[in-house]
């Protein structure tokens, strides 16, 4: 989620696209090939049980704290996981003798569970009014549950877990069992659907199709990676986009147009087509990542609602999530930063300091260098240095630097004011935020 801290006094500096640069006198040795990538079983278990993770011994543990305590519309309970007993919000046994539908809801982050997983309404409501019965697991490593943060690895097998605890309850219709989630939730509800045919669909929001979009230099999610992060099986075996073509369950997937995670949304339709398998993500313009729960969580709990067959019957299609979405939010329009009054980024004079000390003390050319400016798929803004622009990318030439940006997200941080700060680091002060 887009962080922003206060800043030093702007000075704003203009830019210009940069002219293609002159071709070197010399070409270069062209670079070795490199070598592709052994494939993998389509099956997620399979392909899991043939490697053991190596995690890290600095894997995050929980803080040891109690997850808030939810008021009458649910219950703190546990449930088993091969980690220990998980903590879960569970709405209770509405004792009217029949079995109802359920649906596990993964929360976004990192952070457990929380009041933002049962009081606000965006998330659950929509499902608890559809007279379903709702569960919202929390995952090892978090609070005060045991286990260590293993990224999207032992993960699955808690949501696993919470699967089959909710598809036990006697109050609940076990064929009717479905699961969704919102971001870091959507990835879980994804995995999930590609691991069992237990629950009836899938309808993940803003999942990450690849994590080696949120894996660099030994960080995953921008802090140190509980796995190794420089084995590329470490991180395929935790990225959805492998296990398309292995999928088990019916799965509805959305994301905004705007949000960096909707770029593998195209290859995702390919490979789940490619094996005919029962699968789209959906692509809504004009949305966010963020903007998508509501309405979309709407649409699925009526789809849910008049899913009563003996197995699944749900279809959804472009049009119809487009205009549940257009129902509900405004198109998403670039505002001018009023500090500034830029159509780029601009930089405090700190920020440019920093950026020319950082290159300094990396020994790196300026002439040959670039400063990337951008947000990643989980909507964190950075600065870092490149060696080269990506094909498509916007060139900008400061005085001291040139800053390369990709288009979505210089159309997300357009106006955006970057600070510097020796405690807080890099800051943006950004006019789009939410």
């Amino acid at each position: 989620m887009l962080q922003f801290a206060a800043l030093f006094a702007s000075i704003a500096l203009s830019a210009q696209p940069t002219d293609p640069a002159a071709a070197p006198s010399t070409p270069p040795a062209p670079a070795a090939p490199t070598p592709p990538a052994a494939a993998l079983p389509t099956d997620i278990v399979a392909a899991r049980a043939a490697f053991k993770t190596k995690l890290s011994e600095s894997a995050p543990k929980g803080d040891g704290s109690e997850p808030d305590r939810p008021g009458s519309l649910f219950t703190l309970t546990t449930y088993k996981s091969s980690a220990g007993d998980l903590a879960a919000y569970l709405t209770p046994d509405p004792k009217d003798g029949q079995k109802h539908p359920a649906i596990i809801v993964c929360t976004g982050g990192f952070g457990g569970i929380g009041d933002d997983s049962w009081m606000v309404e965006r998330f659950t409501g929509h499902f608890r009014k559809a007279g379903m019965v709702v569960m919202c697991p929390s995952w090892r490593g978090q609070q005060k549950n045991p286990g260590v943060f293993e990224g999207f690895y032992g993960e699955l097998d808690d949501a696993l877990a919470a699967v089959e605890h909710v598809r036990a309850l006697p109050y609940v219709d076990p064929a009717r069992v479905y699961i969704t989630g919102h971001s870091t939730g959507g990835t879980i509800s994804l995995l999930v659907a590609e691991a069992t045919d237990k629950v009836r669909a899938s309808f993940p929001l803003g999942p990450c199709f690849d994590m080696a979009a949120v894996t660099h230099d030994g960080k995953f999610y921008g802090d140190p990676a509980p796995f190794d992060a420089g084995n590329p099986l470490e991180v395929r075996l935790r990225s959805p986009i492998e296990f398309i073509a292995g999928l088990k369950a019916p799965t509805f997937s959305f994301e905004g147009r705007l949000s960096p995670n909707d770029e593998l949304s195209t290859e995702a339709n390919r490979r789940a087509k490619k094996a005919d398998k029962a699968f789209t993500a959906f692509s809504i313009r004009e949305a966010d990542h963020f903007n998508i729960v509501d309405p979309i969580n709407a649409l699925i709990a009526a789809k849910i609602a008049a899913d009563t067959g003996p197995t699944c019957s749900i279809v959804i299609n472009d049009g119809e999530v487009q205009k549940a979405f257009a129902a509900r939010r405004l198109p998403f329009t670039p505002r001018e930063n009023a500090d500034t009054k830029a159509s780029i980024v601009s930089f405090t004079l700190p920020a440019v300091n920093q950026i020319v000390e950082q290159m300094k003390a990396k020994d790196k050319d300026p002439k040959k260098t670039f400063i990337r400016v951008g947000i990643d798929a989980y909507f964190n803004q950075y600065v870092r240095f490149e060696d080269e622009p990506v094909n498509g990318d916007l060139t900008f030439a400061f005085k001291s630097f040139t800053v390369v940006i990709d288009p979505l997200s210089n159309r997300l941080m357009r106006g955006t004011l970057i600070g510097y700060d020796k405690d807080g680091g890099f800051s943006y002060r950004n006019p789009n935020e939410n």
